[in-house]
């Protein structure tokens, strides 16, 4: 076997490892990238049905009723455009909104962004106590209190 064949050879096999790669981290990003969007249809599919719900509590309201189940339709289909979007498209879509409504597509990054660092903060406080955090009266301060 001569150098330049051997050379070719071992090229050969990187480029045919290096596609193999790519192909199985195309495949798991795409697949984590489905499981992202659905997660993001049954949050919006969520948020619509709590905005149905709060639009029922505007009884005496109607104009605020009627825009509360306005956002719930809006979410609803949203939604319903996310789950049959294929991961391309909607990466088209972003890319040519970005670069025709570059500030407000930062803005509203940075508003999205924003609002998720206080959801995670808000989640961090409203973990649910157990037991051992809880402190229940020693004897001196059922003393206090008259009790035994």
């Amino acid at each position: 076997m001569t150098n330049r064949k051997c050379t070719k050879d071992v090229e050969a096999t990187v480029n045919d490892a290096a596609k193999d790669i790519a192909d199985t981290a195309k495949a798991e990003l795409s697949a984590s990238g489905e499981t992202v969007k659905d997660n993001a249809a049954h949050r919006a599919e969520q948020e619509a049905e709590q905005m149905r719900r709060a639009g029922e509590a505007f009884d005496g309201n109607p104009f605020a009723r009627e825009a509360a189940h306005h956002i719930a339709e809006n979410l609803s289909s949203a939604a319903h455009a996310l789950r049959e979007a294929d991961l391309s498209s909607i990466q088209h879509d972003v890319a040519d909104f970005a670069r025709r409504n570059p500030l407000v597509f930062f803005g509203g990054s940075a508003a999205v962004g924003f609002l998720a660092a206080r959801a995670l903060k808000a989640s961090e406080r409203a973990e649910p106590a157990t037991v051992s955090q809880h402190r229940l009266p020693d004897q001196s301060a059922r003393a206090e209190w008259g009790q035994s």
